[in-house]
């Protein structure tokens, strides 16, 4: 179906122009249709974005086609991921116990782990100690449920960060314009022999 040439199509963009008080260009319908084409909406698909996005009474302005075809194909962000994989961790947690990993030879029960919860939850748990090690800290007398949620959630958004950037198993170093600051604190404490002694006591 060729999208722009679709009369039905440009009524509804004249429309949603008309909506919010704008004046619909023939150029500017081509290449609304044109970007709608191009991510494979439907004129249905359209109609019922609009319909979402008008209905929100902080839409006030002509949509871009790009808002439209976010509200039909929603991306969930870091926090949305990581609320959901604490959810699936502690209900791993309560069908498998903690001796799950007790049975397998390491490299298999690693494997089954990855495979049950995934590979961001495999290494949220792997640097929490392993399995064993988290399942004892969650099950502690006095564990605050609500804390031990929200750190994991940060702890698993933080991890996703650092795996996005490539940058999970690297240590943090000092960013270049505090290491040159702590270089010159420590030549000045040379300087002045302030250093002398520090470490041997």
């Amino acid at each position: 179906m060729n999208f722009s040439k679709v009369k039905n199509v440009k009524m509804l963009l004249v429309l949603m122009a008309e909506y919010y008080g704008k004046e619909a260009s023939m150029p500017l319908v081509e290449m609304y249709a044109d970007d709608f084409e191009q991510a494979g909406c439907t004129l249905d698909q359209v109609t019922a974005a609009w319909k979402i996005y008008r209905r929100d009474p902080k839409n006030e302005r002509f949509p871009l086609p790009s808002k439209l075809i976010a509200i039909l194909n929603p991306v969930e962000d870091d926090r949305g991921i990581a609320e959901r994989l604490v959810s699936t961790i502690i209900t791993a947690v309560g069908r498998n116990g903690r001796d799950w990993g007790r049975y397998y030879e390491p490299d298999q029960f690693y494997e089954i782990l990855k495979k049950d919860l995934g590979d961001l939850a495999f290494e949220v748990i792997r640097q929490r100690g392993g399995w064993y090690r988290f399942c004892t800290i969650l099950d502690a007398p006095g564990t605050d449920m609500n804390n031990f949620r929200a750190q994991l959630r940060d702890e698993i958004q933080a991890t996703l960060k650092a795996a996005k950037v490539g940058s999970i198993d690297s240590k943090p170093g000092l960013p270049a314009s505090n290491k040159k600051v702590m270089d010159l604190v420590s030549k000045t404490a040379d300087k002045l022999n302030l250093n002398k002694g520090v470490g041997n006591g």
